[in-house]
């Protein structure tokens, strides 16, 4: 079954019930992401992950403002965004920057909510595996399972897991 696009406040309303709605293979929720003032690339990639696992697999849509109820995968609160166009911005150039190739089928929308402005990043699956670039790790590949993000492990002959 494909993912439902989230790209208006009416599509969120009819897709994700606060204090209902579970993370599915097609669905996460995100909180934030500490994209101010940092001085290395953990968010970005953390967030590059989340977007990539979708696209290695059926795609799907990570909500980033909509915190989770405390030990459960369903959505809990609306957390808004503060100065959501340049989160929007920092997180086109996360993508940019650390997937590889970075040019996969993505929409990246601000819903507006009665709280607050929130982000939707609609993941189309790719036709070909999206890696995830870390100057200290090298490329991972990460993938939505039913479960939540699992990683794809490289295999040589003979000689195991890399």
């Amino acid at each position: 079954m494909a993912f439902r696009r989230i790209t208006s406040g009416a599509d969120f309303n009819s897709i994700v019930r606060l204090g209902q709605t579970s993370e599915s293979k097609h669905l996460e929720f995100v909180n934030s992401y500490d994209w101010r003032g940092t001085h290395n690339d953990d968010p970005a990639i953390d967030l590059c992950a989340d977007v990539a696992q979708f696209a290695n697999a059926q795609g799907g849509v990570l909500l980033i403002g909509v915190t989770q109820v405390p030990r459960t995968r369903v959505a809990g609160i609306i957390n808004a965004i503060d100065d959501v166009d340049e989160f929007r911005n920092w997180v086109e150039r996360a993508i940019r920057s650390h997937l590889v190739p970075s040019n996969f089928a993505h929409e990246i929308v601000v819903l507006l909510t009665g709280v607050g402005p929130i982000l939707a990043i609609n993941i189309d699956a790719s036709p070909s595996l999206i890696a995830v670039w870390c100057r200290e790790t090298g490329t991972e590949y990460p993938y939505r399972a039913e479960r939540g993000k699992e990683w794809m492990r490289m295999f040589r002959k003979n000689l195991g897991t890399i």
